[in-house]
C-alpha cells in the first residue's frame, strides 16, 4: 500500500521567486519610479547618466523607474538629489493623470525620432559627393553607349554602299 504524496511546498530562497504578487500598477514603487524618471527627464538626462552620478547600475536604475525594484530609502535620496528632488517629496509624490504619461512617452518618442533624423541627413551628407560622381559617371556611360550605338548603326550603311565610280 502506498503513501498518498502531499503537495510539495516550496519555500522562497534567495533565488526563487518571492511568493507575494508583483507591485499593481498604482503602487508606490511606480509612483515613485514615474517622479523620478519625470525629474531625470526635465534634466535632460539618460539613465546611464544618473546611474553614474548615484553609483548604481544601469540596470538598477531602469528598474527603480519601472516600479520593479524595492530600493532603500538611502538609495532613494541619492538618486532624488541627482535630479534635484526631495526623497520625501517623491514618495509623496500624487498620481499622474494618463495624458501626462502619454505626453512623456510621446516626448520621448520624438526626441528619439529626431536624432535619428539628424543621424540619417549626417550619413545623406557623407555618402552626397560619391552619389553625385556615381550619377556623372552613369550620365557619361549613357553617352558612351549611345555614341557606340550611333556608330554602330552607320558601319552597316558603309559596308552595304556600293563603292563610288572612279574610286579605284
Amino acid at each position: 500500500m502506498s503513501r498518498p504524496s502531499s503537495p510539495r511546498i516550496v519555500k522562497p530562497g534567495p533565488h526563487a521567486p518571492s511568493s507575494t504578487p508583483s507591485q499593481p500598477p498604482g503602487s508606490m514603487h511606480r509612483r515613485v519610479g514615474r517622479a523620478l524618471q519625470r525629474a531625470r527627464l526635465a534634466l535632460q538626462l539618460t539613465q546611464a547618466q544618473v546611474a553614474e552620478l548615484a553609483d548604481l547600475s544601469l540596470k538598477y536604475l531602469g528598474e527603480i523607474e519601472r516600479g520593479e525594484a524595492n530600493t532603500t530609502l538611502d538609495r532613494l535620496e541619492v538618486i532624488a538629489n541627482v535630479v534635484g528632488l526631495d526623497a520625501a517629496e517623491t514618495i509623496a509624490a500624487p498620481r499622474e493623470s494618463i495624458a501626462e504619461r502619454i505626453r512623456v512617452l510621446l516626448r520621448d518618442d520624438a526626441i528619439r525620432m529626431i536624432e535619428r533624423l539628424q543621424e540619417q541627413v549626417e550619413w545623406l551628407d557623407i555618402i552626397a559627393p560619391a552619389r553625385q560622381l556615381a550619377t556623372e559617371n552613369a550620365v557619361e556611360t549613357r553617352r558612351s553607349r549611345t555614341r557606340r550605338r550611333a556608330a554602330a548603326r552607320r558601319e552597316p550603311e558603309r559596308a552595304t554602299t556600293p563603292p563610288r565610280r572612279g574610286a579605284w
